[in-house]
């Protein structure tokens, strides 16, 4: 609250004598180490015998659920209703279960059958790649780093922010804001959306920090742990609602970081479940729009399949071909 100055009469003010360049200058603001507003001092002499009345402390803001923009909101409504309706191919009965074990078992003879780790470890050197490390916030960091580049350039970027701000320390990545972020992370590529991304990351948790926990803005720990705690979907729908986070990159962290089963579709796989026929090359696909009297509506229109339809064509099948994605490179 901008402090308050007691007015002058006129008369007094021509009174006075001129003021050097030392008086007038601003004085320094102080900042009050609690939440109390900054009154003037009482310059009245107080009526003896008459004890000076306590104020009551102020109410603590209620803990509640933090609120969603507008944005996050809609691409919840979006995911939940692509999720609700299924398949965007109905009709299209590809990859059956016998096509599904067939590639699988020709993925694990080239490249051995996968296994996640028990144990997540945090490694210095780890490609920022999928996010496969202990920390959630830290997965979705290096996937939003790996979008649209090599792995090379992603992990420079997150070596780069590491150095800059030391090892996920993202309490002073927030506090150091966007500019700064964009520079450290430039050698990535797409840096200005990337940071405004990670900065709107750190944001949310911060809100949720004040609004569910009762914190202060700048107390507590930034992280993203308590997904481990959701169902698939709803640690889904949080992820997706976040600005630059698709299906792709939430179902990354679900299957690399949370251990859940959840079909990641990058451009790899995307190019992969074309090219076996797995996908309509076009068809009847039910796309959710907005509607003007409900949060979202179902309609059909015809297109190409794309990435994230491939996902929800793909993911309730719980197909575990995780292999597909490092088959990619090689695949003609």
């Amino acid at each position: 609250m901008p402090a308050i100055t007691a007015r002058r009469t006129r008369s007094a003010a021509a009174a006075s004598p001129p003021k050097t360049a030392a008086a007038t200058a601003a004085p320094t603001r102080q900042t009050p180490d609690d939440d109390d507003d900054i009154k003037p001092a009482s310059t009245s002499t107080p009526r003896k015998g008459k004890a000076k009345k306590e104020e009551p402390p102020a109410p603590q803001a209620p803990v509640g659920v933090a609120p969603l923009s507008a944005s996050a909101l809609k691409k919840q409504a979006l995911y939940t209703a692509a999720r609700e309706a299924g398949t965007p191919f109905p009709h299209w009965a590809r990859p059956t279960p016998q096509e599904a074990q067939e590639v699988c078992d020709l993925l694990g003879s080239v490249h051995g059958v996968p296994e996640r780790p028990k144990v997540l470890v945090d490694k210095e050197d780890a490609p920022a790649g999928c996010g496969q490390v202990p920390s959630v916030l830290d997965a979705l960091v290096r996937t939003i780093l790996s979008q649209n580049t090599s792995s090379k350039n992603s992990t420079a970027a997150k070596q780069s922010m590491d150095a800059v701000y030391g090892r996920a320390n993202y309490r002073g990545v927030l506090d150091g804001g966007e500019a700064k972020l964009e520079d450290a992370i430039r050698c990535g590529g797409l840096s200005k959306n990337k940071s405004k991304a990670i900065i709107g990351v750190l944001n949310r948790i911060e809100e949720r920090n004040v609004h569910e926990k009762g914190l202060k803005p700048g107390e507590g720990e930034l992280s993203l742990d308590f997904l481990h705690g959701l169902s698939d979907d709803d640690a889904m729908r949080f992820l997706v609602s976040q600005d630059l986070v698709g299906p792709k990159t939430a179902s990354c962290v679900l299957l690399f970081c949370l251990c859940r089963d959840s079909f990641a579709v990058d451009t790899h796989v995307h190019r992969i479940t074309q090219s076996l026929g797995w996908l309509p090359p076009n068809g009847s696909v039910h796309k959710v729009v907005e509607g003007e009297d409900k949060p979202v509506r179902v309609t059909s229109t015809t297109q190409p399949p794309t990435r994230d339809q491939t996902f929800y064509h793909l993911d309730h099948r719980a197909l575990p071909l995780f292999s597909l994605s490092p088959h990619g490179p090689s695949f003609p």
